[in-house]
């Protein structure tokens, strides 16, 4: 199984966790950036799980930017990131860009779940 890859879950009719695994950077953007568009076209709410990635680059910062933006735009969709805050590369590039300003972030799954329960 290739280690770079990113696993979309369905949890429930309108809850969907995209998880990336491994290194994420321009090569699989556009993965990343088709798996948050499904989720989106569902009508589902996202919580994209970063907690096992390895390494983001700018592209999936961008791409985490995007999605949120398609959050505020459709009512009906809503979007929580997971990034665990100790030894993780990829809380530590969101934070260095100011994502958290923007997007909500969570350090656990179950408190993303927690969070869009309650929406």
């Amino acid at each position: 199984m290739d280690a770079n890859r990113v696993a979309v879950t369905e949890v429930s009719e309108h809850l969907r966790v995209v998880a990336l695994f491994g290194e994420h950077d321009l090569s699989t953007a556009d993965e990343i950036a088709a798996q948050i568009g499904r989720v989106f076209d569902t009508g589902s709410n996202l919580v994209l799980d970063l907690s096992a990635a390895t390494f983001i680059d700018s592209t999936v910062t961008g791409a985490v930017l995007r999605a949120q933006q398609r959050a505020d735009s459709h009512k009906e969709d809503e979007l929580v990131v997971v990034a665990p805050p100790t030894d993780s590369q990829a809380r530590r590039t969101l934070e260095l860009v100011g994502i958290g300003e923007i997007v909500r972030l969570c350090e656990t799954r179950a408190a993303a779940m927690e969070v869009l329960a309650y929406r």
